[in-house]
């Protein structure tokens, strides 16, 4: 048997674990070169959401090029944390990545909470801002088609975002490729976990950081540690003080 084979049964028998060893067979550049196939440019929210759609692109024959537009992310920390997961992923499964590291934190929250006044909405100004910035590159770069690893996701708005990006693949005379990357939730955990990349615990903004916190510290039971503290809800709350535990240290 020859060594194409081998490797090619290989793949067969373990598709995740060969993809995380960057094993996964393509053919030969004789046969099938990269300027014949479809260019692609994945807009890409955070390394974990990108372990499965890149990997179906590539099984579709897609030339693959990542792409990082994320001025959503907050605090900065977060950004920062998330864009070297993002850097680690693309190096270890030979990812190209282009990068956009602008951060117009201003621009973005004022932009959200005038989207959010006027439509008590905030993702659909989000999801437009990465995604047509991306539209953006890929014409810039000669790429076919655009799409994101938002689709991945089972808490975005599928809908919405297919609808915005049809309007910006019409508007930049792209293709908005809109696979429902859904179907590999599992395997996409289960490549990420195995690479051991950082896992976020919120989508981005400080919204739904804030957002998620106070699902947690409700269905926790934490507030029962509060008790003796009543909770400020009026303009004008009375406070009162909690008592000293065993561990509070005070002034001298």
């Amino acid at each position: 048997m020859g060594e194409n084979s081998k490797k090619g049964g290989r793949a067969r028998r373990n598709e995740s674990e060969d993809f995380l060893a960057g094993e996964i067979e393509s053919a030969d550049e004789e046969d099938s070169p990269n300027a014949l196939m479809k260019k692609i440019l994945l807009h890409i929210c955070c390394a974990p959401c990108a372990c499965y759609p890149s990997k179906r692109l590539k099984e579709e024959n897609f030339a693959v090029v990542g792409f990082w537009y994320n001025p959503n992310i907050q605090p900065y920390q977060e950004y920062r944390r998330r864009l070297m997961a993002t850097g680690y992923f693309a190096r270890v499964t030979s990812l190209e990545l282009i990068t956009d590291t602008g951060y117009p934190l201003q621009d973005f929250l004022k932009g959200i909470l005038e989207k959010d006044a006027k439509e008590k909405v905030r993702c659909s100004f989000c999801y437009k801002l990465r995604m047509e910035r991306t539209a953006k590159a890929a014409r810039e770069n000669g790429f076919d088609y655009f799409t994101t690893t938002l689709l991945y996701s089972k808490f975005q708005q599928h809908d919405l975002i297919k609808e915005i990006g049809k309007k910006l693949g019409k508007k930049y005379g792209l293709d908005f490729y809109s696979e429902d990357f859904r179907d590999g939730w599992k395997e996409g955990i289960l490549i990420s976990k195995k690479m051991g990349l950082y896992r976020q615990q919120y989508c981005g903004c400080i919204f739904s950081e804030k957002e998620r916190e106070a699902r947690r510290f409700t269905s926790a039971g934490l507030l029962a540690i509060a008790s003796s503290v009543r909770v400020l809800t009026g303009s004008h709350p009375t406070l009162s003080r909690a008592p000293y535990s065993s561990h509070s240290v005070r002034s001298q």
